[in-house]
């Protein structure tokens, strides 16, 4: 009725999803044709989303494909995520090819930080679609959340990925899922949704490599043990000791050179690359494609910089005078006692703390990661690691 169509574009989303709902409860065929009369933008969007939530197989398919002919230009996020919605809902494999790239050019247009609505679900699009990019740009965003719920919304949609992945991204990627088992905060719910996840990775697998990487996913594993040759103390460097002229990022190095220093350095203790390392910190895999060679540096010599709340720790004051800092593990208002990860080369191991004893609880500024580790290199070899860490390159 007429009330629908003044209302179905209005900037109030009240009024707007109020219109689309009554729409939707009369008959498609009684205004199914009215929609032509909508024009473009968000009364167009709106009424599409109507017709793919209720109508039939065709409706649905001429939504998907009408939508994506849109001018995009000037959209905020309501209509990007309108959009998304009408994809997610009415896209299947027997879309014509030129529709499936309008979406997922959009999509890819469109992802962002890791932590807004729109990134979201434009990655949840290209997971649904299985798209060739999604599993690269799905990893850049689970490398750069910043949050728990963001780290974990992009492993499910990595977990439901199954083409787009090589070997040691896909290991590296299963060892994530695992220490993210191990170490998430949350309460009874969190063990199904991590088993849902598991069996998703694994069905979307190769059937050949199921077995090895169901392996890393087994909590008793123990952590990999990678030889190490120590290192003679050479100096506690700090970023005075660098100007610009000391990076050189066109400088190559080679896989083995790079993975020697950056076993040298302690770095697969806490992070991983390709299939090497343990995943209590960030995939550094791709960390080289975002940040410059002096941001990495700064990382590593200035860690407590910036801490991101996933890794981030808390104190315990306790009554006896005592403290107690480590990653906050687990939470649950049923039980009587708190379990913080105080050794972040054991992060599985944990702590517990009685919450009777405890007289305050405060985020720690101080990040898990020790300060300290170039310490054992050269300045070049300190150049070397991050050229290396840059250029992504296993041996």
């Amino acid at each position: 009725d007429s009330e629908c169509w003044k209302y179905i574009g209005s900037a109030d989303p009240w009024l707007r999803n109020a219109a689309r709902v009554r729409l939707e409860r009369r008959p498609v065929d009684e205004w199914r044709q009215l929609m032509e009369g909508t024009g473009e933008g968000l009364p167009r969007l709106t009424a599409l989303l109507a017709l793919v939530r209720q109508g039939n197989e065709d409706d649905r398919a001429f939504a998907v494909q009408s939508a994506a002919l849109l001018d995009t230009n000037g959209w905020r996020q309501t209509e990007k995520l309108t959009f998304l919605r009408i994809c997610e809902l009415g896209w299947s494999d027997s879309i014509p090819g030129p529709t499936d790239q309008d979406i997922s050019g959009h999509a890819l247009s469109w992802l962002d930080t890791p932590d807004t609505p729109v990134t979201r679900e434009a990655l949840r699009v290209l997971a649904m679609m299985n798209h060739s990019a999604a599993v690269e740009q799905g990893l850049l965003l689970l490398t750069d959340s910043q949050t728990q719920s963001d780290r974990l919304f992009y492993m499910e949609m990595l977990s439901r990925m199954s083409s787009g992945w090589e070997d040691d991204s896909r290991v590296s990627f299963f060892k994530s899922l695992a220490n993210a088992r191990d170490t998430s905060r949350g309460d009874r719910f969190m063990p199904p949704f991590f088993e849902a996840l598991e069996k998703d990775a694994l069905d979307s697998a190769p059937e050949e490599s199921r077995g090895q990487l169901a392996a890393l996913l087994k909590p008793v594993a123990p952590p990999e043990e990678v030889p190490v040759t120590p290192r003679a103390f050479v100096q506690n460097w700090s970023m005075a000791d660098f100007d610009s002229s000391d990076f050189d990022s066109s400088a190559s190095v080679s896989g083995e050179a790079g993975l020697d220093l950056f076993l040298a350095g302690l770095c697969h203790q806490c992070h991983t690359f390709g299939a090497t390392g343990i995943p209590v910190g960030p995939d550094l895999s791709t960390v080289g494609s975002r940040f410059t060679q002096e941001d990495l540096l700064r990382s590593i010599l200035e860690p407590s910089a910036v801490v991101s709340e996933v890794y981030r720790n808390v104190t315990a004051e306790l009554a006896d005078g005592s403290s107690v800092t480590g990653r906050l593990m687990r939470d649950d208002f049923r039980k009587s006692a708190l379990f913080l990860s105080t050794n972040p080369f054991a992060p599985t191991v944990l702590t517990e703390v009685p919450k009777s004893k405890i007289l305050k609880l405060t985020e720690s500024e101080t990040s898990p990661m020790p300060p300290g580790l170039l310490s054992g290199l050269n300045k070049a070899e300190v150049i070397q690691l991050l050229n290396w860490l840059r250029q992504g390159t296993a041996p």
